[in-house]
């Protein structure tokens, strides 16, 4: 699986490529970006937020995700300006081996968010 291929500038010389996007009717929904690096004191690499504020302004985004190695599974989020939200999740390398269905189903809750999650809910 590659990442996906896109560009931020007009001209298309400035590339970028995060981890995974969600695609619905060809539009980016959803951004997630995966650093193999863990946590220094209990802090995220500012580079990691512009990066990510930098593919939501591209994509259109109001939220943007980035995965971390690192213990713990608390996830946090930064409020950066004009209400861009990035949230950051921890995957503990060391205890998690396979991601029960429970918890990859609450991260893509996370991610997906409710106005595409209402587009799939089912109906009973």
């Amino acid at each position: 699986m590659a990442q996906y291929a896109s560009t931020l500038d007009v001209e298309g010389t400035v590339k970028i490529a995060p981890d995974l996007v969600w695609l619905d009717d060809g539009q980016v929904r959803a951004c997630i970006d995966v650093k193999y690096k863990v946590e220094k004191h209990g802090q995220y690499p500012n580079a990691d937020l512009y990066q990510m504020a930098a593919y939501c302004r591209r994509f259109g985004l109001k939220e943007g995700h980035l995965v971390f190695a690192g213990p713990g599974s608390e996830y946090s989020s930064a409020e950066l300006m004009h209400g861009l939200i990035v949230t950051r999740s921890p995957v503990d390398l060391n205890e998690i081996l396979i991601v029960p269905q429970a918890e990859s189903t609450q991260f893509s809750a996370r991610v997906v968010g409710e106005q595409l999650r209402e587009k799939f809910r089912p109906t009973s």
